[in-house]
């Protein structure tokens, strides 16, 4: 009973604005969650640009996605699928009201899979994560702090940049995490 009033306390304490539960990156046995603390206003898309002639060899999956992180100033980055991953589906989502964008990839090999997205949410907490009972691994490269967690047999990186959230996850014993993220940010 003291448990739930507290909870119930903690909830509305929270709806009247403060942020109870927040936490620039917090994870628990069992969970893991990320948010950049941003300032600045929330960005509104026009209509998707065409690819330059330059772009023309962005693969098949990020050519929704790429003009939309231009036109914000984002950075675009495409993940270096290793050898014999095929992509299997591309989701792009933009919501209406905001403009805020939610994109996933996702390759298979036999048995093994390999997906890659990108979240935004008007600047919020994007998405929590379950987590085995290992501790998060915080890997820094370029100056970006990546969250190396395991759940349920698969391996999960996240990390955030500007106000996107990025993800990556795969199954497959072959794939060194590490050097995923590496190859993010090499020309």
């Amino acid at each position: 009973m003291l448990i739930s009033c507290l909870f119930c306390g903690m909830i509305a304490v929270q709806a009247m604005g403060v942020d109870v539960f927040g936490a620039v990156a917090r994870w628990t046995e069992s969970i893991f969650s990320y948010n950049s603390e941003i300032d600045g206003a929330a960005n509104t898309p026009s209509e998707s640009p065409e690819l330059r002639e330059d772009e023309e060899d962005i693969p098949e999956e990020y050519r929704d996605i790429y003009p939309l992180l231009e036109e914000r100033g984002q950075a675009r980055y495409v993940l270096d699928v290793p050898d014999g991953f095929e992509l299997t589906d591309a989701l792009l989502v933009v919501q209406k009201s905001s403009g805020d964008i939610a994109f996933e990839v996702s390759y298979l090999k036999e048995h093994e899979y390999l997906s890659y997205s990108i979240s935004q949410n008007g600047y919020e907490p994007v998405l929590i994560y379950e987590k085995s009972a290992e501790p998060v691994e915080i890997y820094e490269h370029n100056g970006v702090s990546h969250y190396v967690f395991d759940n349920n047999n698969s391996t999960v990186a996240v990390w955030s940049i500007d106000d996107l959230e990025y993800r990556i996850s795969s199954d497959s014993d072959s794939i060194d995490m590490k050097e995923i993220i590496d190859a993010f940010y090499e020309e």
